[in-house]
């Protein structure tokens, strides 16, 4: 499967039940938990709505506030766990897997400076 299927395959609508759904668990409106992450009621109400893709920074932002990993997030079902990114690393060569850890990492340290 190639990153253009994966891509192909991001469902807002159920990425949104997801994120409304912890969100109403903490008991928070969706003006709270905008606050909470830095970002507009708005844009929350359209990923809730799935009338708006998840950037990778805001995904990450989300991750972070409710400490769940973005399998959850972008609801990959135990079914399909060969689109994961820890089960598609675990298939790679070590020189491989280790190039695509660094870039996430990057990813991650990026992130967390965007979020600070």
């Amino acid at each position: 499967m190639t990153m253009e299927d994966i891509a192909m395959k991001y469902d807002g609508y159920q990425v949104g039940i997801v994120i409304k759904s912890l969100r109403i668990q903490r008991n928070l409106t969706k003006e709270a938990l905008a606050a909470e992450l830095g970002i507009s009621e708005s844009t929350i109400k359209k990923y809730e709505n799935g009338e708006r893709a998840l950037s990778i920074t805001n995904l990450f932002k989300i991750i972070d506030y409710f400490k769940v990993d973005a399998n959850t997030i972008l609801n990959v079902a135990e079914s399909k766990k060969e689109t994961s990114i820890d089960s598609r690393l675990e298939l790679m060569d070590c020189s491989r897997k280790a190039y695509f850890q660094k870039i996430f990492n990057e990813m991650l340290d990026n992130a967390e400076m965007l979020v600070s």
